[in-house]
């Protein structure tokens, strides 16, 4: 893969990150179906390019971390039972992720990444309306593990992580600020553990230049740009914006299909 295309993933994953529209689904739609990339290594970039927004989210959060580690016992609690949550659904889903990429053309791809994007809107447009009026004192261990089940369906191209996972915390009557925070909070050790997972099965220990600066365009680019589309997210609901682009990619593999 050329640097520019690796760039051009790197700014399209610092940009969808923050938006509920999944950063996964988009970069894997551009890169099978206009760089020409396989599922499988797109997949595996998209992967380390998460690495560079978890980066932008510690900085963002780093006081929140340190207190995890040092005094804050319920946020340790909330961050490693989530963790495990998410392990326990997002672990498996990565093989049987492996086997799909390795085997279903990249239509049937699309197809079902324009599917989970409806599923997402879908769940965005039964929370928007939520009363608000918990706390982040308030998250149980129970409620940690949920939370994190639910993140872990978020390795699906095409489920936002932070649409579900904040969808999540908004179906249980928390804060609508509180829940972006706890949503982008459990993001980072998940991160970490796919990032080490993936180096683990595969046995691929190279890391090109191309993807060491794109992981750090995206971690700077994501820095500077969190804030930003973060009050974006906060005033407009992104449900309808999911099903249009979800539609789109069915519509287009279609026609597509019927073409040729």
């Amino acid at each position: 893969m050329s640097l520019l295309s690796t760039l051009l993933l790197a700014i399209l994953q610092a940009i969808t990150e923050w938006l509920p529209v999944s950063s996964e689904g988009q970069t894997l739609y551009v890169a099978v179906n206009f760089l020409g990339m396989t599922p499988w290594d797109t997949f595996r970039i998209v992967i380390m390019l998460h690495l560079g927004t978890s980066l932008s989210v510690f900085a963002k959060y780093r006081k929140e971390y340190v207190d995890a580690l040092t005094k804050d016992k319920k946020m340790f609690n909330f961050l490693f039972f989530s963790t495990i949550g998410t392990a326990i659904v997002a672990v498996p889903l990565y093989f049987a992720l492996k086997e799909i990429f390795l085997s279903v053309p990249a239509s049937i791809l699309t197809i079902l990444i324009g599917i989970f994007l409806i599923v997402t809107g879908f769940l965005l447009r039964t929370s928007r309306n939520i009363v608000k009026f918990m706390k982040r004192e308030d998250v149980t261990i129970k409620e940690a593990l949920l939370a994190g089940i639910v993140q872990g369906f978020a390795i699906l191209p095409g489920i936002s992580r932070s649409g579900i996972t904040t969808s999540y915390f908004l179906l249980r009557k928390y804060d609508k600020e509180e829940s972006f925070n706890l949503s982008f909070l459990m993001s980072v050790p998940v991160v970490l553990g796919l990032f080490v997972l993936d180096i683990v099965t595969t046995a691929d220990l190279t890391i090109s230049l191309e993807i060491i600066l794109a992981v750090l365009v995206t971690a700077i680019i994501g820095y500077f740009m969190i804030e930003f589309f973060l009050e974006i997210a906060r005033k407009f609901s992104f449900s309808g914006v999911c099903f249009f682009f979800g539609g789109i990619m069915i519509l287009l593999t279609f026609i597509q299909y019927a073409v040729t």
